[in-house]
């Protein structure tokens, strides 16, 4: 798991002290918190420097109201083993930066009326745009859900 609270430049700093390929080539699941969802990505608006580019899209400036946005939101999607049961919960955020919808999004979040990515997934990665550990009963079974991920319990 990588937490993510901060800002874009530290994280790319952070990669950049051998972490990058490391983590580009890790096998097990990988799960990706706020900041640490915007690491799966090649950039960020936020600040120069690079990402893992799981993802090749560009972090970017939400244009929503009031900035940053805080506060509890629901999430729109599809089913997945990360998400089970997770559908109708409100979730905790806490952000300026993400990105639009996107192929891969396991679910999405309007905010101000503009819809945002909440989660994604490509092969072993996943992150998620809330807070999960700020989050209640709802953030404690993503995280659950995310355990028994990566412990091969849902195989």
């Amino acid at each position: 798991i990588l937490p993510g609270v901060g800002h874009f430049s530290a994280l790319s700093e952070f990669l950049d002290q051998g972490w990058r390929p490391f983590l580009q080539h890790y096998k097990r699941p990988f799960l990706g918190i706020c900041l640490g969802m915007h690491s799966l990505f090649k950039e960020s608006e936020e600040s120069s420097g690079n990402g893992l580019g799981i993802f090749k899209e560009r972090i970017r400036f939400l244009n929503v109201t009031p900035s940053p946005h805080m506060g509890w939101n629901n999430l729109e999607g599809k089913d997945s083993y990360l998400l089970k049961g997770l559908m109708n919960e409100d979730f905790y955020f806490a952000h300026s930066y993400g990105l639009g919808p996107l192929n891969g999004a396991l679910s999405v979040t309007t905010i101000d009326g503009v819809k945002i990515c909440s989660s994604i997934k490509r092969d072993n990665f996943y992150g998620v745009q809330f807070h999960p550990e700020k989050s209640g009963e709802a953030g404690y079974q993503l995280l659950r859900n995310f355990y028994d991920l990566s412990s091969d319990r849902c195989l």
